[in-house]
């Protein structure tokens, strides 16, 4: 697999389009600015199939499509998460979403691909006082108290899972990390990467 974390550039140096900058171990990527990975140590970047793919990051409350691409073997797959939805897509044919009511800022949002699976660990706000055709003005009226609730959402996948020849961060987003790893991660593994919010992926002879 591979594992982007930003002082390990080294192994896989990013051409970046645009700004981007880099603070508290986070790349932060504006709105317009990319980031493509398709060398490494020197040659063209080239992971062969099965991987894992792991994501992690805060995106805006209008979301941002997509979030990150992969191209190889000829094809685009692409992650995106807008206000309304999480999708993922193969040369603009989705292959997974899930309906969602909006995006709470600030929060992480993880994802991890498996070469069967994808899997979205995710904050949902819950309470608060929602428009309504009903709602009148009164002293007596006041917002419901706002609480986060985290989701997990997994789709199995009927697919040919590409080589990976590039991949792109597309902003507006804060990305904790990125990584991908020879294989398919086992069952305690996906558990870290995908619910565990202090977890952070290692480099390792089977990374990328």
């Amino acid at each position: 697999g591979i594992v982007v974390q930003w002082l390990k550039h080294c192994y896989s140096q990013g051409e970046a389009n645009g700004t981007d900058n880099v603070a508290g171990g986070n790349l932060n990527l504006p709105a317009g600015s990319t980031i493509t990975w398709d060398q490494r140590n020197g040659a063209s970047l080239d992971i062969s199939t099965p991987w894992t793919l792991g994501w992690s990051g805060i995106l805006p409350s209008g979301g941002t499509s997509p979030v990150w691409s992969i191209s190889g073997d000829g094809h685009t797959l692409t992650f995106s998460v807008s206000q309304n939805a999480i999708t993922l897509a193969l040369d603009g044919a989705i292959l997974a979403q899930k309906t969602i009511q909006g995006i709470v800022p600030g929060y992480v949002i993880r994802m991890v691909l498996t070469p069967r699976e994808i899997h979205v660990y995710y904050p949902v706000a819950t309470g608060g006082l929602y428009p309504s055709t009903t709602l009148y003005p009164s002293p007596t009226l006041y917002p419901m108290a706002v609480s986060l609730e985290w989701t997990s959402w997994s789709y199995p996948l009927t697919w040919v899972q590409p080589d990976i020849e590039s991949i792109t961060l597309y902003g507006q987003q804060i990305c904790n990390w990125i990584a991908v790893v020879s294989g398919e991660i086992s069952a305690t593994e996906l558990s870290q990467w995908l619910t565990n919010l202090d977890f952070e992926p290692s480099w390792d002879l089977d990374t990328w």
